[in-house]
């Protein structure tokens, strides 16, 4: 996979988190935590691979694994704060995740 193709998937992760959160046609303030989270470690991961050439080199896919599993430690520990998981945010979540385990398939 070329930097281009794992940018667009990104990309698209992050418009089904969106959509995840709208589900109820509200964005709560948690939901939009989760949102936020995404969307910085997916910036993260486009401006790493802006530096970097079009195909992603070995060492380049353990960075992006890197961030990547930061993400998912920081949303499971931002969802959990409240001791409470909304719908919406088990949405989000699961959206996240399923993204994440399919980026590199």
């Amino acid at each position: 996979m070329d930097s281009d193709e794992l940018g667009i998937r990104l990309n698209h992760i992050l418009h089904r988190v969106k959509n995840a959160a709208l589900r109820d046609g509200i964005i709560s303030h948690d939901e939009k935590l989760l949102i936020d989270l995404t969307q910085k470690g997916i910036s993260q991961i486009l401006e790493f691979l802006k530096e970097g050439g079009k195909r992603l080199q070995n060492n380049e896919r353990e960075k992006v694994s890197s961030i990547l599993e930061k993400l998912e430690d920081e949303t499971i520990s931002t969802a959990e704060l409240d001791d409470y998981l909304s719908d919406d945010e088990i949405a989000i979540l699961g959206v996240l995740f399923s993204g994440i385990d399919g980026l590199f398939r």
